[in-house]
């Protein structure tokens, strides 16, 4: 039900603020826009398959920080270097895996947003086209990936 009311508010904007183009309020529609992507990602409880492995693998893997090494960080087999060191410095400061979910979302949803505001000429409708095309993908699947696809639109 959640993702439907997201769905229509999103319809909203498109039409109020990129069609008939409003100017009062846009920055606070923004504003909602992204809280609700960011609050809706941030804090889900194993959704995604991915995530499961992630959250499996943070509670039975991961290392915090005071007891990492070279050989840890670098040369783990299956994980890069700024994945290991995310998630040993989150392990550093909760065993709850919510903190990972939170910067994660955060800083992708936040640069999606930004690069939208800032090269799309109709922002609600690249809002709308990123929640029905990659949304679920980027915050609920491939959350490793979606760290560098943020990365090169920064």
């Amino acid at each position: 039900m959640v993702y439907f009311i997201l769905l229509i508010e999103l319809i909203a904007f498109v039409l109020f603020y990129d069609i008939a183009k409003a100017k009062r309020g846009r920055q606070l529609a923004f504003l909602v826009s992204f809280l609700s992507l960011f609050l809706l990602s941030a804090l889900k409880y194993r959704v995604g398959t991915d995530i499961i492995a992630y959250a499996d693998e943070y509670s039975n893997e991961v290392l915090p920080l005071w007891k990492v090494d070279f050989e840890y960080i670098f040369l783990s087999f299956n994980r890069q270097p700024g994945w290991q060191l995310l998630t040993s410095l989150c392990r550093s400061i909760t065993p709850s895996f919510l903190l990972v979910q939170i910067i994660v979302s955060a800083f992708v949803n936040w640069t999606i947003f930004s690069f939208l505001k800032k090269y799309c000429p109709l922002p609600f409708l690249g809002i709308l086209l990123y929640y029905v095309l990659c949304y679920i993908q980027f915050n609920f699947e491939v959350l490793r990936q979606s760290i560098s696809v943020a990365f090169l639109l920064i």
